[in-house]
């Protein structure tokens, strides 16, 4: 970092998690600021453009993303919903099954249909 530092500041603008470090790692090794900051200056303005830069190019992608893709990623959450929910009610009914009760929310063992009722819902009640 002393021998080459403004070039680590220069380059350390374009890298995500580098750029949030470098001006720490500069002043721990007691880089004079002089020497850092026309680096600094110089790569500010060309790190922003290459970002605007990207982020009209892949706007324009975008919109043909969603223009091709949207149905497709559509039915996509719709199966995910669909295979999530369906696991909830077979666990549901697992653990209904193994705690004894039957469908209509009786134990199985009771014959005179007055038996314990299941508890309905969720929650603490259940645990």
């Amino acid at each position: 970092m002393a021998r080459c530092g403004g070039q680590a500041v220069f380059l350390s603008r374009f890298v995500p998690v580098v750029r949030t470090l470098t001006p720490h790692l500069a002043g721990a090794t007691h880089l004079p600021y002089r020497r850092i900051a026309p680096y600094s200056l110089l790569a500010a303005p060309l790190w922003a453009g290459a970002e605007a830069t990207i982020g009209y190019v892949a706007a324009a992608s975008l919109q043909h993303i969603i223009t091709y893709g949207g149905p497709a990623l559509a039915a996509g959450a719709a199966v995910i919903a669909a295979a999530v929910l369906g696991g909830r009610g077979i666990r549901s009914r697992a653990r209904a099954d193994h705690r004894g009760y039957g469908r209509r929310g009786r134990r199985d063992d009771e014959r005179t249909g007055r038996g314990a009722v299941r508890p309905r819902g969720g929650g603490l009640a259940q645990r």
